[in-house]
Parts: C-alpha cells; structure tokens; sequence
C-alpha cells in the first residue's frame, strides 16, 4: 500500500527536467502547493486518514517539515484539504512552534551578545544558554493557558534539572505563536512549575527583559542579588 501511494504521488507531481542534478529539498520544496496537497489527498484516499507519520513514512511524499515551512502548520495543509486535524495532530504542531520559538530566541540572544554567550547542549540534548563565566541559564517558553473566567495564565515549567539555575521566562502570546514578554528571574527551586498571572510577583520580583542585548548584564544583576 505504501509503495502505491508513493508511485502515485510520483506520478501526479510535475516532471523534473533534471531530477538527479537537484537536492533532494529542492526535489520536494519545488513543487507547487497544489502538488504537496496532491500528495496528502492520496494518503487520505488510500489510508482513510492522515498522521504526521504517514507522511514522514511514505517515499516519495514531502516531509512534514516541509509542509509546516510551505503552509506555516500541517494543520493548516489539512484545512486546505476539509480534513479537521484530530486533537492529537494539533498538540504536536503546537509543541513545534512553541520549540521552534524557543530555539529561535536562543539563537538570537547568543548572536547579539557579542560572544559573550552561547548555547549549550545538555547531556539530555535540552538547549540552555551559558554565559562567558561559566553560568548556566534555563530557558522556559511559558505556554499561555486561560484560566476560571477566561483570565490569562502561563505555565512556567523548568526542566526538572535546570531549577537551580536563574531562569529567562519567555511568555506567550494568547495565540501561543509569539513571543510576548521576556523576565529574568531567580532559580525556581522549591516548584516543579508554576502558574502565573499577567501581573504575576513572582516575575516583578526579577528583571523584565525588554532587549536582548540586555541579556548578559540583566542575567548578572540576578545573580548579584
């Protein structure tokens, strides 16, 4: 079944004049969004649904990556198609973003610190920012989540092993697509995660970061408390 799907996804796809001379992304990423589409109608049609996994399982079809870079979310692509993601499909796209946004901070705080900081991979491959005197800083990308009345609130979770180490918060917008606001606070060592409010103390009591620039001095003060 999964050979068929492929050699008709294949066939239904634009000819490439010269397949062999161009990567493989290209080979994928050149198509129009009507072909990537094509290629998830004949999983649909052939398996009667669609999963992240069927498509990274089956030759010949794009990547979900690749989908998520063309439509801004597999969600969306299946929208385009009247097929409603289940719950599941949409959990997993919203983990990504939210990991795709951390990342991204990361990377821009490092470039913007004038070597003075870098990101450093822990031996559980979870991505914290050390700065050039050795200090280790966890990043928490706070979820937004609403609470008994529709308030606003954000889930503050460290990674388990980072609580000992002062923390950047980075709160997300009611949409859980951006960035809202940044906080450098001291080590989250008495909870396994917290719940804050818009207004919450316990992030007035550090350092709202409003530039990255500021990053390796606000993180010193911190410390120097």
């Amino acid at each position: 079944m999964r050979t068929q799907i492929a050699s008709q996804c294949a066939a239904d796809s634009r000819p490439d004049p010269d397949p062999i001379s161009r990567p493989m992304w290209c080979r994928f990423r050149c198509r129009s969004s009507d072909e990537l589409l094509d290629c998830l109608k004949i999983i649909a049609a052939q398996q009667g649904r669609i999963s992240i996994a069927l498509i990274a399982a089956t030759p010949n079809v794009p990547s979900p990556q690749t989908y998520r870079t063309r439509f801004g979310s597999l969600v969306k692509a299946y929208r385009l198609l009247g097929y409603k993601a289940i719950w599941n499909e949409q959990r997993v796209e919203q983990k990504y973003r939210v990991q795709a946004i951390r990342s991204n901070l990361l990377s821009q705080i490092a470039a913007l610190s004038g070597g003075r900081v870098t990101i450093d991979i822990s031996p559980t491959r979870h991505a914290r920012l050390r700065l050039r005197t050795g200090r280790l800083v966890s990043v928490i990308a706070s979820r937004c989540l609403f609470g008994y009345n529709s308030s606003l609130r954000w889930l503050v979770k460290p990674v388990p092993a980072e609580r000992k180490y002062i923390a950047l918060v980075a709160r997300l917008n009611e949409g859980n697509n951006d960035l809202k606001d940044l906080f450098v606070i001291s080590p989250i060592r008495d909870f396994s995660s917290l719940v804050v409010s818009v207004n919450d103390a316990r992030l007035q009591q550090g350092f709202r970061l409003g530039n990255l620039v500021d990053f390796f001095e606000t993180v010193q003060t911190v410390a120097e408390r």
